[in-house]
């Protein structure tokens, strides 16, 4: 989590350094009468990187979650005796798991799907697995 923390931070330090040219940036045109004032434009560079770091944090959470969910899913086809050893492939975005592969059944294509809906975190499940054999396929 420190490892996690001190990214963020780097993250947010690195988009801060390239936009402070901007910040203190003033046209020739334009001076202090103008309403657009360096101390304006700090105010509006700060909430810039408040925002950005903000998103960045939530990207960076959104993706751990979705790493965990995976995990899940795939020990629990893994545990799973119809389902265990067989080639089902694991995607997770935002909650919904992507599943992919191929299954030798229906049984066992709706059997990895009733799983992955068990799993805690799961949102919903969408269901790629093609049926049949490998030789089937060519």
């Amino acid at each position: 989590m420190a490892v996690f923390k001190m990214s963020i931070a780097v993250l947010a330090m690195a988009f801060v350094v390239s936009i402070a040219p901007f910040a203190f940036a003033q046209s020739a045109d334009s001076g202090n009468a103008s309403g657009h004032s360096a101390s304006s434009s700090m105010r509006s560079a700060g909430h810039s990187a408040e925002g950005a770091v903000s998103h960045t944090y939530h990207a960076a959470k959104t993706a751990a979650e979705d790493t965990a969910i995976t995990t899940r899913v795939k020990m629990a086809l893994h545990e799973d005796k119809l389902t265990h050893g067989q080639d089902i492939h694991v995607d997770t975005y935002g909650g919904v798991v992507t599943l992919s592969g191929m299954a030798p059944s229906a049984r066992v294509a709706d059997r990895a799907v009733a799983l992955t809906k068990e799993t805690r975190g799961v949102q919903s499940v969408k269901n790629a697995i093609t049926v049949g054999s490998r030789s089937s396929m060519r």
